[in-house]
C-alpha cells in the first residue's frame, strides 16, 4: 500500500521522475471488498481527461506472526487480493 515501506519508496522515485502517483491505503482501497467496489475506485482515480497508465501493486499482508495464526486471511490479501487488482487491471486495459 501506499504508506508501506516499499508504497513510499516508489512513490518518491516515480515522483521524481515527473510522474503523477494516485496511491492509497488498506483503508482507502481494501484488497477484501468486492471486484466491484475496488473497480468503482480505480475508475474514480482514473478520469476520462488523466487515465491510469499503470497499476503498482504493492499491497500485502506482511504480518508472519498474523499469517501463522490466520492464514486465510493472508492468503486473502496476498493471493485472492493481487488476483483481483491483475484482473480488473487487465480490465481496464
Amino acid at each position: 500500500g501506499l504508506n508501506g515501506m516499499l508504497g513510499q519508496q516508489l512513490r518518491q522515485v516515480l515522483e521524481a521522475r515527473g510522474h503523477t502517483v494516485v496511491g492509497a491505503t488498506s483503508l482507502e482501497l481494501n484488497l477484501l471488498e468486492s471486484d466491484v467496489a475496488l473497480r468503482q475506485k480505480l475508475e474514480a482515480w482514473s478520469p476520462a481527461t488523466a487515465p491510469l497508465t499503470a497499476i503498482v501493486h504493492a499491497a500485502a499482508y506482511t504480518n508472519v506472526d498474523g499469517a501463522e495464526s490466520n492464514p486465510d486471511l493472508a492468503m486473502a490479501v496476498n493471493k485472492e487480493g493481487t488476483h483481483k487488482m491483475v484482473l480488473l487491471a487487465k480490465d481496464l486495459d
